[in-house]
């Protein structure tokens, strides 16, 4: 089992932030993978309607139904605030 395949509850929430971060580079460097790999072939247009919308949906959601990575980080820091403003 990978390292990073459980939840850590010791995670910091600049840990988190910082791992929801390289998560959304990962997520745009698999997508201009795809995009490379599939470029011209019988698969492209699938990839292009539905794959790559669906990855990238997972580095920022702006649909007001889904969450991604950004909305989550941006979770993360209204509640650090709120225990900042508590302490």
């Amino acid at each position: 089992m990978n390292a990073r395949t459980h939840y850590n509850l010791h995670n910091t929430t600049e840990e988190r932030i910082t791992e929801l971060s390289e998560a959304m580079d990962m997520i745009a460097d698999a997508c201009g993978l795809i995009e490379d790999a599939l470029e011209g072939s019988e698969h492209e247009a699938h990839a292009r309607a539905y794959i790559l919308p669906q990855l990238r949906t997972w580095i920022d959601s702006d649909n007001g139904i889904d969450w991604g990575c950004r909305q989550y980080i941006e979770q993360l820091q209204n509640l650090n605030e709120i225990d900042d403003d508590e302490d």
